[in-house]
């Protein structure tokens, strides 16, 4: 049995998802600038984040998590991204019966 993974989402394409997702959403971005978001790879994806000013304290701040198989999930920052990723990476592989390294 042949397993294909999907292609790897680039950083721009999951931006661009949170954005319309955001917007699909009609979200209050009221201090969640969406001009200059970050996006850091993970091991099946992307989290996507609008990062904090210096000096600035948030709490709950949305991070969206993008797959490579498109799927999105929003979390926010009062999960430890480390902890998240293990869970979004486990549906990644239950939907795809795979691994990536």
């Amino acid at each position: 049995m042949t397993i294909t993974l999907p292609e790897l989402i680039s950083r721009e394409a999951a931006i661009a998802q949170v954005r319309q997702f955001v917007l699909d959403q009609n979200m209050d971005t009221t201090g969640y600038p969406l001009e200059n978001p970050r996006a850091d790879r993970i091991r099946v994806g992307w989290m996507v984040y609008v990062p904090t000013e210096p000096g600035e304290i948030s709490i709950c701040r949305a991070i969206f998590y993008v797959a490579d198989d498109g799927v999105l999930e929003q979390s926010s920052s009062s999960v430890a991204p480390s902890v998240y990723a293990v869970e979004f990476e486990r549906r990644f592989q239950q939907r795809h019966g795979s691994v990536r390294s």
